[in-house]
């Protein structure tokens, strides 16, 4: 009866330490981790579209979208460690934060190495640059908004003083 009883007590621990649920995480540091990934993205990316706007050496604007890419690149697998609770809310807040980060990937590999094209592009379609940056505009702004809306429900969940 002892062992039967030790067994059971030792697969619900095993449970609940695979599973991230029960009072086994820490809400804020998850909360948190989200926020610091989004905002140290949101510089290197306002970096990047300053260089855009005033750089015109097509090896720089080259080297800054690499390099923009292996940072998202890195940001994307930082992002891999993060400890995801098996809430309702902390599972629409991860699905919301890595949509938005695998937009942002996308973005930076497609359409920024597009811009870069375009701008060092001698007989550059600057209308068209302008519909590449309003397209990549519209899918961060609705990915951002999402992205907020998850985190103040996932907030309000666990009772923090949203922003």
């Amino acid at each position: 009866m002892r062992k039967r009883h030790l067994l059971g007590l030792t697969l619900s621990c095993l449970v609940l330490i695979a599973g991230g649920c029960g009072n086994n995480y820490d809400p804020v540091h998850y909360v948190n981790s989200i926020k610091q990934i989004t905002r140290t993205w949101t510089v290197d990316a306002e970096m990047f579209g300053k260089l855009i706007k005033t750089e015109t050496d097509p090896a720089r604007l080259q080297a800054g979208q690499r390099e923009l890419a292996n940072r998202i690149k890195t940001l994307v697998a930082e992002s891999g460690k993060i400890r995801v609770p098996s809430t309702k809310e902390a599972q629409e807040l991860w699905n919301a934060f890595q949509t938005y980060l695998k937009n942002q990937q996308r973005m930076v590999t497609d359409d920024f190495q597009e811009l870069v094209a375009i701008k060092t592009d001698p007989g550059r379609d600057m209308e068209y640059f302008r519909s590449v940056v309003g397209r990549c505009k519209e899918v961060e702004d609705a990915d951002l908004a999402r992205l907020r809306k998850a985190e103040t429900a996932f907030e309000q969940a666990h009772g923090f003083a949203t922003r």
